[in-house]
């Protein structure tokens, strides 16, 4: 039909507010929603370019996994009455207003009372205690009387940024590359 008008000589008026140039708009838009989705998908399958979960899959084809946050950790001194029993779960703070978590159930034992626990962070990513930083007790225990953490944390880590995820598949891909066929069947 617009081929004969057009024969004819007859102008088409594609503004905004006519039949034709709405038309014209909505297919425009969803051609260029479509060309968008394209190159979205394009991008995810090119490491260079993936990033969030599609980095993911593309990293675990090659075996590299994306490492997660992870909590810091401390060796807490705990004191107090002999024979107490202090639960899992128990909650501790250091000077920071960092909190820390017991991860196991231990008794007081000796003169006065006292056990070692493990515990971690409450907060993942990089959260650290000094020496002798973790010095209140958040939720009490009856007979648990003090806390104290006689060596420094480990630190917590960060989830895995999508560069540092990018270039361990680099590293790993050129360890791979740099083994004989040989070692490879074997190995």
């Amino acid at each position: 039909m617009f081929g004969k008008v057009a024969e004819g000589g007859l102008h088409i008026d594609r503004g905004r507010n006519t039949f034709p140039g709405n038309i014209t708009a909505l297919m425009a838009q969803q051609l260029d929603q479509n060309a968008q989705l394209l190159h979205a998908v394009y991008d995810a399958q090119d490491p260079a370019t993936a990033s969030g979960i599609h980095l993911d899959k593309l990293c675990a084809l090659t075996r590299v996994i994306r490492q997660q946050a992870q909590p810091a950790t401390v060796e807490l001194k705990l004191t107090g009455d002999s024979g107490v029993t202090v639960p899992a779960g128990q909650i501790v703070e250091d000077q920071k207003r960092q909190r820390w978590i017991t991860d196991a159930s231990v008794t007081l034992t000796g003169e006065p009372g006292v056990a070692y626990v493990m515990a971690r962070s409450e907060e993942v990513g990089q959260v650290s205690a000094l020496k002798n930083e973790i010095k209140k007790i958040i939720t009490p225990v009856a007979g648990w009387l003090s806390v104290d953490n006689p060596e420094d944390s480990t630190t917590g880590r960060d989830r895995e940024s999508d560069a540092d995820l990018r270039r361990r598949r680099e590293l790993s891909l050129q360890v791979l590359g740099g083994s004989s066929c040989a070692a490879s069947v074997i190995g």
